[in-house]
């Protein structure tokens, strides 16, 4: 029998439930003789509304053995309770945007869509258009600058090194590459700044955008500058990820 661990939370358009429990139905990890402790199972979630679920896997990759190992440590204790809320936080942006349109199926593909980091939308956007440019000249240096190649490096070095190596780079660039490029320092070094992880949902549900919004009027930058630099982010949502942003 499936081991369930369960988290409701009452909302006013519905009753959302968010189930933790030990997926037996997955062939157990096999064990060592000397390690004991029986077969493993990995963490599953099940995610339930208006009488409807669907079920995924969690993003804890560990496996166990009892609710009690599953749980039995703080750090296990902390990972559920951020799945639980980033969980909750998806589908209650889901249904105020879909309304009685939600569908509970493909929740997992979306969970894992909303839940990236906003910075990797956007350190990808530029890389594309680096990347783009450099396939579109003919020089020696073309398979030597890749962006893709090491993404632990900043994209502005490949940048830096493939304008020396390319000096014609910049004519194959878009015309507002530069502004963009501006842009995307200064929302990067703000999620830099942050004690916690800002993800693409947090994005979506406003609550990063009224962030940075208040962050950039202390630093005194104009109404324009901060509804361009918005509107930026929420277009390469939009069109690097496929993502509908409200």
């Amino acid at each position: 029998m499936n081991i369930f661990f369960k988290f409701a939370l009452m909302k006013k358009q519905g009753k959302i439930t968010v189930t933790f429990f030990l997926n037996t139905n997955v062939k157990p990890k096999a064990q060592s003789p000397m390690i004991g402790g029986g077969d493993k199972y990995p963490l599953y979630i099940q995610v339930t509304y208006n009488r409807k679920n669907t079920q995924f896997r969690s993003f804890n990759s560990r496996k166990f053995s009892s609710k009690e190992e599953a749980f039995s440590t703080k750090e296990e204790r902390e990972h559920r309770e951020y799945e639980e809320s980033l969980i909750t936080k998806v589908v209650e942006y889901e249904i105020r945007h879909h309304g009685k349109d939600f569908q509970l199926k493909g929740l997992n593909d979306r969970y894992l869509d909303y839940s990236d980091s906003l910075f990797n939308p956007i350190d990808n956007h530029f890389r594309g258009i680096i990347n783009s440019a450099i396939e579109k000249t003919d020089s020696e240096f073309n398979k030597m600058l890749n962006p893709w190649g090491d993404e632990s490096i900043s994209y502005n070095v490949y940048y830096e090194a493939a304008v020396k190596l390319i000096p014609s780079l910049n004519n194959k660039l878009p015309n507002d590459f530069k502004e963009e490029r501006e842009m995307g320092a200064v929302v990067l070094t703000w999620l830099e700044e942050q004690d916690t992880n800002i993800r693409i949902i947090d994005w979506l549900d406003h609550s990063a955008i009224k962030a940075i919004d208040f962050h950039l009027r202390k630093l005194d930058y104009d109404d324009k500058y901060i509804q361009g630099l918005k509107n930026f982010v929420s277009r390469i949502l939009k069109v690097d990820r496929k993502l509908t942003v409200y």
